[in-house]
């Protein structure tokens, strides 16, 4: 009996007694429909995002809502395995992948889930619910990260949402449309094509965002073409979930041409500080005031990358490895003077296209794993000076 038990609390990852009791709940009470709203608080031309590393198994447990459309603040939330109660209402739910759940027939999408799954924003497509939940109901620094997602990065609200929802976002986090009235929240523009900046391409591509690519190499589309091709055999084995359908990857003339409408920029020209510089200054001349731009650079600093910028705090570093469409990892270096939406907003794109945004707290040379990297390199050359071991021995020890 005591191993049933246990089973049934590591499902709902509740104590026994309370796990026994939504049990019985499930079973005395007819499953329900998932709450909303008459009308619907999401605009609906406007293009919404799900965390596609957001999972029921991460959900698991007891939750509060602490801001809410559709569903009462305050409201304790208990998922399970396939069935999640919330307030009185049992509910079966089932996980659809991608960040996507079924909730007593409605589907709801994970816009946001921190990495430690203690923060939470989630909402419907059809815009008649939407809350922020949190494992203790605090109103902390993640609940507000989570409004700005739900109401910004994910543009999930109208500009009447003040009006007719209980958020009450300020309307300043709305994300303000770039010249022409382009939407911008889906596309992301990739400055330098190299090793780098093509796997940047084609992971975002393949994660089902439209790039813009400028690099003056007039080669640059052959090259291009040979990563996606790499990239398009290799990524799709890491996930046991469909891909979302391709976006598109558009060769630009010019720096201006490529940020035009981009949320998310990514610098990754060679690694000298001057033409940095020069970059950075063209793609703020040109860029929406609200894009984030990141920089892949292994060797500078932010400060040093914000040096004479119009804008500093717009501007991280943003450090992947290579292969980009395949390694997770990339150092997220906000630095002094950086602003916290942007560094929310780098961390929300990051993870939507399946990377680990590793926040680094200090400004260092060559960031934390670079670091860890060259320590590993230079003992492994004493050894080889010392006679202790070969080359390929180190290879197969590393391996």
């Amino acid at each position: 009996m005591n191993t049933t038990k246990d089973a049934i609390g590591r499902a709902f990852g509740l104590p026994i007694a309370a796990a026994l009791l939504l049990i019985a709940t499930a079973c005395t009470q007819e499953t329900g429909n998932l709450p909303g709203v008459s009308g619907s608080v999401r605009d609906p031309s406007s293009q919404i995002a799900s965390q596609i590393d957001a999972s029921l198994h991460r959900l698991k447990g007891r939750w509060i809502v602490t801001e809410a459309t559709g569903v009462q603040p305050g409201t304790s939330i208990v998922f399970g395995a396939g069935v999640v109660q919330i307030g009185p209402d049992t509910l079966m739910v089932k996980d659809l992948g991608q960040g996507r759940l079924q909730i007593g027939g409605k589907e709801v999408w994970v816009h946001w889930l921190d990495a430690d799954n203690r923060t939470a924003a989630l909402g419907a497509p059809d815009g008649k619910v939407a809350w922020i939940m949190d494992r203790t109901g605090a109103r902390n620094e993640r609940h507000y990260a989570a409004r700005e997602i739900l109401a910004c990065a994910t543009s999930l609200f109208g500009a009447d949402m003040r009006e007719r929802s209980q958020l009450h976002l300020p309307q300043s986090t709305i994300l303000e449309p770039v010249k022409g009235g382009t939407d911008m929240r889906k596309i992301a523009a990739v400055i330098g094509g190299g090793v780098i900046g093509g796997g940047w391409a084609a992971r975002f591509a393949l994660m089902g965002w439209d790039v813009n690519l400028y690099d003056p190499d007039p080669d640059a589309e052959r090259k291009m073409a040979e990563v996606l091709r790499g990239a398009e055999r290799a990524l799709p084995m890491l996930y046991e979930v469909p891909m979302p359908e391709r976006g598109t990857i558009t060769h630009c003339k010019t720096i201006s041409d490529a940020v035009a409408g981009a949320v998310y920029i990514q610098e990754s020209v060679p690694e000298r500080l001057e033409l940095k510089h020069s970059v950075l200054t063209e793609i703020q001349a040109a860029c929406s005031t609200q894009a984030v731009i990141g920089s892949s650079t292994s060797g500078f600093k932010p400060t040093q990358l914000r040096e004479g910028a119009s804008r500093p705090g717009q501007i991280v570093v943003t450090h992947p490895f290579n292969p980009v469409y395949l390694l997770p990892l990339v150092e997220l270096v906000p630095g002094d003077g950086a602003e916290p939406a942007f560094v929310e907003t780098a961390q929300r794109v990051l993870r939507e296209i399946g990377m680990y945004p590793l926040l680094v707290r200090a400004e260092i040379d060559a960031h934390i794993a670079d670091r860890l990297l060259e320590a590993v390199w230079r003992e492994a050359l004493w050894l080889v000076k010392d006679g202790v071991a070969t080359t390929e021995e180190i290879d197969n020890a590393i391996r």
